[in-house]
């Protein structure tokens, strides 16, 4: 796990900080009355920085090894230093842990709001290009059948997505990120022939026949824009630094949930989680990643 890593990281850093400490109790005082003796205050800090480093492997308490109380002063300074960040380190880094697993939820419900987000941007360029022009940019016969798209309202009107939406604000409203989506439907996904041919083609009046048909051409953007293509995973990159580690999973949280919307489910419809028990499994995580701590002191 990153946070782990990130913990470890930090701690060694911290460490340095402690014998820093140490270092500094033992230069000299250029503006002492009495000249310092240099060669007794590199001694001493070499001591402490051992014994510093005595106790951080053995978790023992030094051995004083001598009557300096300089030294002993110093390496208790700094042992306090350093567990002081490294509690400040726990407490952080076990914070990053549970965010990063609810940051990939809250990512894949957002994921989940491109379809609409897709039509909204459509509908202002063309309006956009009406005003401007005496046509519109996308005639509006040429992507008519988006906005008659049945998967895409479905999606729409489930109320478990509605609700997380207003509540962790994960709409569509990033300029950057509305940028990179017109992007990839300008040059990737309206140009691609499964997606011409979808528009091109006509209804069958068989409700449910056609509703698979548009399920497929909806997990057919996902798979080939969102999760692959180039503007909206370099978008999810640039915005998200574990975006590559976490991709498999939010790819499989999204469509396993277009898996769960058949035509006959209604808007009450309960969406993939992340877990089947998130809080029992928060606290496991919270719990193993204490006692991973505690393992490696």
């Amino acid at each position: 796990m990153q946070a782990l890593y990130a913990y470890q990281q930090a701690v060694a850093a911290d460490l340095l900080l402690a014998q820093d400490r140490i270092a500094a109790a033992f230069e000299p005082d250029l503006n002492a009355k009495v000249t310092p003796d240099r060669r007794l205050l590199e001694g001493q800090r070499k001591l402490g920085e051992a014994q510093l480093r005595d106790w951080h492997r053995t978790g023992e308490m030094p051995e004083s090894g001598s009557d300096d109380q300089d030294v002993a002063e110093a390496v208790r300074n700094a042992m306090a230093y350093y567990q002081q960040l490294v509690k400040k380190e726990h407490t952080f880094y076990g914070g990053q842990l549970l965010h990063g697993a609810e940051s990939i939820h809250d990512q894949y419900l957002h994921l989940l709001n491109m379809p609409q987000a897709l039509l909204q941007l459509i509908t202002e360029d063309n309006e956009r290009e009406t005003r401007r022009f005496t046509g519109p940019r996308f005639e509006v016969s040429d992507t008519a059948r988006l906005f008659e798209n049945a998967a895409f309202a479905k999606v729409k009107e489930n109320e478990q997505l509605l609700q997380t939406t207003i509540k962790h604000k994960l709409q569509w409203d990033d300029s950057e990120e509305l940028d990179a989506l017109r992007e990839a439907w300008q040059k990737e996904m309206k140009p691609d022939e499964t997606v011409q041919a979808y528009l091109a083609g006509k209804n069958t009046g068989l409700a449910e026949t056609d509703y698979e048909t548009d399920m497929e051409l909806l997990r057919h953007l996902y798979k080939d824009f969102v999760f692959k293509g180039e503007a909206l995973p370099r978008w999810l990159e640039s915005s998200d630094l574990n975006w590559e580690e976490n991709r498999p999973i939010v790819r499989n949280l999204v469509l396993k949930t277009l898996k769960m919307l058949p035509y006959a489910a209604d808007e009450k419809q309960e969406l993939m989680n992340l877990s089947a028990n998130w809080q029992d499994d928060r606290d496991f995580a919270e719990t193993l990643y204490n006692q991973t701590l505690a393992d490696d002191a």
